[in-house]
């Protein structure tokens, strides 16, 4: 099924992949009659019986070398890489649905996954199998997705920071969905966590923004913003707390796309003008949503409310009052650009910090982010934690870390080789050390693939 596998039945299985996963995270939290629990369940098994009905015989999830796959083809995100660790931590390779399992099956696996099961794995009825370790296949080239991350030591808790506020941000856009109130203390972590990563790895938190991501999450662009966002911050905040709570306003900065239609927020293509003027409500949404929360910092409310606001009246929305935003909601939106420009296709062959930089000036109404930019590029440098690089030689890399002192000289994992071949043991050049200065960076890649 691999070869022949459709972007859209790719998905599918991501966001099954994720349900299951938040369906695991609910029962960790509440009771299994809870009703967080019970809605968790209960739209996992919807979305299994709709693939049965779009005509596979079977759900097979396979766990590769701390992969999650799905008929072989790796789903690389936050949420499933965590579903990944609990099968191995539970000495599975993976699990298969077959149509026609019921509720009873999946609340039991859910139940095991989540270490709520005393009596130990379920039972393997007709309709649900746990599978051996090993059963996963090999990955390989071909299969198309990128495993730069897995030969990142280096970069391991700024990829937790991330998996974490995906995990977070399913669960608050969803509660808010509802009409519930999100749990707050549970973004209070992720944001703390945040700043702790970018207080004590710096620039690296940039990283998880940049590495390849396989996704289909609408939020995934809204963590790579807060990672973004948080790392311009860390010099800026007085102390660890005023940081933090920086972060918070980060992370929530688009709570307000809870309030629009999935047609809209999830739309792979371009949006039609009406759809365009829903979406740029997401702003008000958000900061009368936030506003009427208790423990909710009032700069959370400023920067859901600004943060796409410009100069001259360009941006939105447009108040009555003359608002300007402040520098916390400017950071968050140059994160949002700087993001957005990274990942489109196929400008970011060979595109560095400093040329995303250009276009985000070039935009109308940009002018007064220039210095904000310019603290941006001093933070980043040209080559931001997690791009890749070509060096003279013709290595390729994916840089770890950069210095203030030398910021064109960062610290480099090369991957592969002259020729394009990966390598067996991927190894650490370090480009400020002496006699490396004939093997300058000749070429940058944001978002590297």
């Amino acid at each position: 099924m691999s070869d022949l596998m459709t972007h859209l039945e790719l998905d599918r299985a991501e966001h099954l992949a994720r349900r299951l996963a938040a369906a695991v995270s609910a029962r960790r939290i509440y009771a299994p009659d809870h009703a967080r629990t019970q809605t968790a369940l209960h739209e996992l098994a919807g979305d299994i019986r709709d693939a049965f009905r779009q005509g596979h015989e079977r759900v097979r999830f396979t766990v590769t070398g701390g992969v999650l796959t799905h008929e072989g083809v790796p789903l690389v995100n936050g949420m499933t890489s965590h579903l990944a660790q609990l099968f191995q931590e539970r000495d599975s390779g993976g699990v298969v649905f077959l149509s026609g399992i019921d509720d009873d099956e999946i609340s039991q696996l859910i139940d095991w996954l989540a270490g709520r099961r005393p009596s130990g794995i379920p039972r393997r009825g007709e309709k649900l199998e746990i599978l051996d370790p090993g059963a996963g296949e090999e990955l390989t080239e071909e299969d198309g997705r990128s495993r730069i991350a897995e030969r990142l030591p280096e970069l391991k808790m700024p990829l937790e920071v991330q998996a974490k506020a995906i995990e977070i941000m399913e669960h608050v856009l969803a509660e808010a969905r509802a009409g519930r109130h999100f749990d707050f203390g549970a973004v209070s972590s992720v944001a703390r966590f945040a700043a702790e990563a970018a207080r004590s790895s710096g620039t690296q938190l940039l990283a998880a923004a940049q590495l390849p991501r396989e996704s289909a999450a609408s939020f995934d662009h809204s963590v790579n913003t807060f990672l973004i966002a948080t790392a311009m911050m860390e010099p800026v905040a007085h102390d660890a707390k005023e940081l933090e709570i920086f972060a918070q306003a980060a992370l929530l900065h688009d709570i307000g796309k809870s309030a629009l239609p999935r047609e809209i927020t999830e739309k792979a293509g371009p949006l039609t003008s009406e759809e365009e003027r829903l979406l740029r409500r997401h702003c008000e949404h958000g900061a009368k949503l936030l506003a009427r929360m208790p423990h909710v910092d009032p700069l959370a409310v400023e920067v859901a409310y600004c943060h796409h606001m410009r100069d001259d009246g360009h941006g939105y929305p447009r108040p009555i009052l003359p608002i300007k935003p402040g520098p916390v909601a400017s950071m968050v939106q140059v994160g949002d650009l700087f993001d957005m420009i990274a990942e489109a296709r196929p400008a970011q062959r060979g595109l560095s910090a400093d040329e995303a930089v250009d276009r985000i000036l070039r935009m109308p109404g940009m002018k007064s982010k220039r210095d904000l930019l310019r603290h941006f590029v001093r933070r980043a440098t040209s080559s931001p934690p997690g791009s890749e690089v070509t060096i003279e030689s013709g290595e390729r890399g994916i840089v770890v870390e950069v210095f203030a002192e030398t910021p064109h000289h960062p610290r480099v994992r090369v991957v592969k080789d002259s020729a394009g071949r990966a390598v067996a043991e991927p190894y650490v050049l370090d480009l400020r050390e002496a006699g490396l200065e004939t093997r300058p960076i000749t070429g940058i890649y944001l978002k590297p693939r």
